[in-house]
């Protein structure tokens, strides 16, 4: 996190050179909780992204193929705030059970964005970034600073202490047979590998997944790059390969695009042939979906996507 800790990391923007003509379309979904008891997969339509709505600690989507979806903690209870789903987001006023419980909104541009997902390039660029947490102001000595004399305000008013979950759908149209790879990138907590999960399909067919790196518990609120793996569960970049990311101690929440992941972090996909290589001309989808899988450690955690066609 940086130095002054406000989260306001829209304004860096690097759009691709990629002149293939092929556009993706998406739509985009975070998960939140409630204090009553919603169905599951009810849509709620806001000035931004869609949420869907999901019973208190339960899975927002199935998790009967553990090498597909990612899998939510087991051992969090409808009372444990942990077990909630929420995004403290912009342009959402507070108020109301619901909302003061499930944290849909501070109202504040600067410290979440009003929309954690960034666009580019006609959609063939995505980026997703996870909301800077409570737990990492607590660890960094910051939960002080946001209270004044005339208005206090509590760190846990400000940053997110809730699961972060959602997924993008997205879909394009090929005039002609074509290639297609997909470049990955991204930054996950050093507490363990459990948490930042990835898992993106092309056509329903599994590509790639990813996961927090772990392996620095003297300071679990730092970053690194994200451990990434191939349709088969082999890391890819190979683990002998990997490499640390880039840049100062904390991740500063106003450039975390950019100077953070290197080459030996980031993931080219472009098989299993079947569906990226030799894609019939007309419709095909891809679906990648997110999950912080507990409310700690996410200050400066994203994924990144490049979608190329050839």
């Amino acid at each position: 996190m940086g130095l002054n800790f406000p989260t306001a990391f829209w304004k860096d923007s690097n759009p691709s050179d990629s002149s293939d003509g092929v556009g993706i379309n998406w739509d985009l979904y975070l998960y939140y909780s409630t204090a009553s008891n919603i169905g599951a997969g009810e849509v709620i339509s806001s000035n931004g992204p869609l949420f869907s709505a999901i019973a208190n600690g339960a899975h927002p989507y199935a998790v009967n193929d553990a090498n597909y979806y990612p899998i939510y903690p087991t051992n969090t209870l409808p009372s444990d705030e942990n077990a909630f789903f929420g995004w403290y987001l912009t342009g959402y006023e507070r108020g109301g059970e619901v909302n003061s419980l499930v944290g849909i909104g501070t109202n504040d541009p600067d410290y979440h964005r009003a929309n954690p997902f960034i666009l580019d390039d006609n959609g063939r660029e995505l980026n997703l970034f996870f909301e800077a947490d409570r737990s990492t102001v607590v660890d960094l000595y910051r939960e002080d600073q946001y209270g004044t004399t005339s208005e206090p305000r509590s760190y846990k008013e400000i940053f997110n202490g809730f699961i972060q979950s959602g997924y993008a759908e997205g879909s394009f149209t090929l005039t002609s047979v074509s290639d297609l790879s997909i470049k990955v990138s991204g930054l996950g907590e050093k507490h363990d590998t459990d948490y930042e999960k990835m898992h993106l399909a092309v056509d329903g067919v599994h590509i790639c997944k990813g996961e927090s790196p772990g392996g620095d518990d003297n300071n679990p609120w730092d970053m690194n790059q994200v451990k990434l793996f191939n349709s088969a569960g082999a890391q890819t970049p190979p683990a002998t390969d990997y490499e640390n990311r880039v840049g100062g101690t904390p991740v500063d929440q106003d450039n975390r695009r950019f100077g953070y992941t290197t080459a030996g972090g980031q993931a080219t996909f472009t098989t299993p042939a079947n569906p990226l290589q030799n894609m019939a001309a007309g419709e095909h989808t891809i679906k990648i979906y997110f999950n912080t899988n507990d409310g700690q450690y996410n200050s400066g955690a994203f994924y990144g996507f490049k979608f190329t066609f050839s």
